[in-house]
């Protein structure tokens, strides 16, 4: 007689597939994903030293460059020691902290009265709670509190073309210079851009003439999907949060370069279940521990460049 292999609700494996599912099911549908990754030429770098160690801090450390002039000489020769430079190194943290939710069926008849599978519709809604969470961890992390040096108020005007390319040449001036992502051989920035400050830029002649002769290249790249265009090499992203609307009428718009934010995973979302009420009433749960930090060397932005305008809500 044939048998029939099955993983019960409570089972380990499916504990396990459940959790996979979870995390790439939300992270697939995350804004950011598409700039994630672990290597430094990431916009957001990801860092995953603590699933294998304990502790409370991901730690990232940054060497500056030389900046004396070194000893030269056409004469009499050179003498290097007694004349060394001393490197200087800076770092900065992102602290894990515990994010968690939690699901639950309120009585049999809840069970049997919807024609869809409740424990399925269980984890989609908590995909959609660890995409939202994610989302609004990184983006906190990115628009606040601008450093000096990498700000720009532009408030009494909306966003134009000239804007964007402020924006650029005040990264490329920054000290240190704000790093872009390369492609194909060239620089280029990210921009991340509420529609009420693109609804200015779309007016724009210099943004429309650029759109128009000179289409987006590398679609597939992530650093292009999704764009709206690109200005003076940098790629423009409309982002739709109410967190970009500042209070009055002020929208705050954010150049990224190469690791202009950290997300360190110490765990990723995870997927439980368990029975209420005499084993009758299931709930499931997800809880994460993740590190979110805007990139910050020294006392200053590293990797970002923030603009605020003015806008008028439709």
């Amino acid at each position: 007689m044939g048998s029939n292999t099955a993983f019960a609700t409570g089972d380990a494996l499916t504990k396990k597939v459940w959790s996979a599912k979870l995390f790439k099911e939300a992270m697939r549908d995350m804004f950011f994903t598409k700039f994630m990754g672990e290597n430094a030429d990431s916009i957001i770098q990801v860092k995953n030293d603590l699933k294998k160690e304990k502790g409370d801090k991901i730690t990232v450390g940054l060497r500056m460059r030389l900046s004396e002039s070194g000893q030269t000489s056409a004469t009499t020769g050179i003498t290097l020691e007694g004349n060394e430079e001393a490197l200087t190194f800076y770092d900065m943290s992102a602290t894990v902290k515990e994010h968690g939710h939690a699901v639950r069926a309120g009585s049999k008849l809840d069970l049997q009265r919807p024609a869809f599978d409740l424990r399925t519709e269980m984890k989609d809604g908590l995909k959609e709670w660890v995409d939202e969470k994610l989302e609004k961890l990184i983006l906190a992390a990115i628009i606040a509190s601008p450093t000096t040096e990498h700000y720009e108020s532009a408030t009494g005007s909306t966003m134009t073309a000239e804007h964007i390319s402020l924006c650029k040449r005040q990264a490329q001036m920054a000290s240190p210079k704000i790093r872009p992502v390369k492609f194909e051989g060239k620089d280029y920035y990210m921009m991340i851009c509420h529609p009420y400050a693109t609804k200015y830029l779309k007016y724009d002649d210099d943004w429309r003439n650029a759109q128009q002769y000179a289409n987006i290249r590398g679609k597939d790249n992530p650093l292009f999907t999704g764009a709206l265009g690109v200005y003076d090499g940098v790629v423009i992203h409309e982002y739709d949060r109410s967190d970009l609307l500042l209070t009055g009428t002020v929208v705050r718009s954010v150049l990224c370069g190469a690791q202009a934010g950290l997300v360190g995973w110490a765990q990723t979302p995870e997927w439980y279940e368990k029975m209420f009420d005499y084993n009758r009433i299931p709930g499931v749960a997800s809880d994460m521990l993740v590190g979110v930090a805007k990139s910050v060397f020294n006392s200053k932005d590293f990797a970002t460049f923030t603009i605020d305008n003015d806008y008028t809500a439709d």
